[in-house]
């Protein structure tokens, strides 16, 4: 059949408008976010911590999702910390009516510990072993009769065993509702499948309550949210990125390389090593003995090794090399300038920035020197086919089937 010159075949057509319909919702979508940004509040570029930030903005917030977006050691803990004490100088110590208060939740034990303590505010170390005492201590500081500091954890069982009980007690008592580390909801959820349900509880105070969701490392939440248009520009708060404290990157692919490597690090200066699996933590213990710390989550199928505190106390490290898992990849602040490299077999960008911002540098000498374990093509190819396995149930129910 003859065709002019100036004709296409049928397919060339619809490629032609496949692309150029992706070219226009590429530009929908930079016009879209453009937009958004230009209604943010005004960050200074300079303005590396929350507090700094906010200013006094936070008092201001009236009920809806609130997000703020900063990196790790940007002190956003210490930002709640100055609503807490403004709210308290606001109110008259024994005037209970109208009493504002907040929920303030987080993901870890060794985390709560850490808020809990920095809510004492008046410098005594605790051990969180002895819990009588610390419940003690709690009842009696006036300071936690405006605050209750949860994991999410004991929320979703508690939700759980009577949602409206749950329900009503949180809009009764709470004005303000923190959820620290809110990457939780998505990050966990490979091994925890009730996170859903911490996050469905919030989500229904959102229209009734000041709910924050702030983390170093949500973006699916917040990417989430654009597109249902849940999150007002107005409510976000992105924090400038301070420099990171890693001086430098290598690369290691076997265990045999990260022995060596280990083998070869001076001996006044600290090692934290994060491994992938217990079984890594048990191997090491035959290595390294007791000059080593071993830390793993007391949830692991094979129990709990080191206790956290014969690990790390005041943000030192009591032993010249950690070995640890995920577990200690948030909740921690670790303040000691001999810690000087940190080895990471994680891959998920999420987990390797919190796993880094473990380190809190004390000054801008203060670095260290990051390890990554490299993949081989056979164990790309073995997370490839596993991630597609995963998302089997999803793809089919997207195309109408049952999962």
């Amino acid at each position: 059949m003859y065709r002019r010159p100036s004709e296409h075949p049928p397919e060339m057509k619809q490629q032609n408008d496949e692309l150029a319909q992706w070219v226009n919702g590429m530009e929908e979508a930079r016009i879209t976010e453009e937009l958004f940004q230009r209604r943010m509040p005004l960050v200074p570029e300079d303005a590396f911590y929350v507090s700094q930030a906010l200013g006094n903005a936070i008092l201001g917030w009236g009920t809806g999702r609130y997000v703020i977006d900063a990196g790790t050691g940007a002190g956003k803990t210490t930002a709640i910390m100055k609503l807490l004490e403004k709210i308290m100088a606001s109110c008259p110590e024994y005037e209970l009516r109208d009493r504002k208060r907040i929920l303030y939740l987080c993901n870890r034990k060794a985390l709560r510990e850490q808020i809990i303590q920095a809510i004492f505010g008046d410098g005594v170390a605790r051990d969180f072993r002895d819990w009588d005492r610390i419940y003690w201590d709690i009842i009696t500081c006036l300071n936690f009769e405006f605050v209750d500091v949860l994991t999410y954890q004991k929320l979703q069982k508690d939700y759980q065993d009577d949602p409206e009980k749950t329900l009503e007690h949180i809009k009764e008592r709470y004005t303000y509702i923190v959820c620290d580390e809110a990457h939780y909801f998505v990050n966990d959820a490979k091994f925890n499948h009730k996170t859903n349900v911490a996050y469905q509880c919030m989500e229904q105070f959102v229209s009734s309550k000041t709910v924050i969701y702030m983390s170093a490392t949500m973006e699916t939440l917040i990417q989430k949210w654009k597109e249902e248009g849940t999150l007002l520009p107005e409510h976000y708060y992105r924090i400038p990125r301070r420099k990171s404290c890693v001086s430098e990157i290598r690369f290691y692919y076997r265990d045999a390389e990260r022995m060596a490597l280990l083998n070869a690090i001076p001996e006044n200066e600290k090692v934290i090593v994060f491994v992938a699996r217990r079984a890594t933590l048990e191997k090491m213990k035959l290595i390294y003995g007791d000059t080593a710390g071993y830390y793993c989550s007391i949830n692991n199928k094979g129990g709990a090794m080191d206790d956290l505190r014969d690990c790390i106390r005041d943000g030192k490290l009591l032993k010249r090399i950690l070995f640890t898992t995920t577990v200690l990849y948030n909740g921690i602040d670790i303040k000691d300038e001999t810690v000087k490299h940190i080895f990471i077999e994680q891959w998920l960008p999420m987990e390797v920035i919190q796993e880094i911002g473990r380190k809190r540098s004390q000054n801008e000498k203060d670095t260290c020197k990051l390890y990554l374990r490299g993949k081989s093509a056979r164990e790309l190819e073995t997370q490839l086919d596993e991630a597609n396995d995963a998302l089997k149930p999803a793809r089919c129910y997207r195309a109408g089937g049952d999962s």
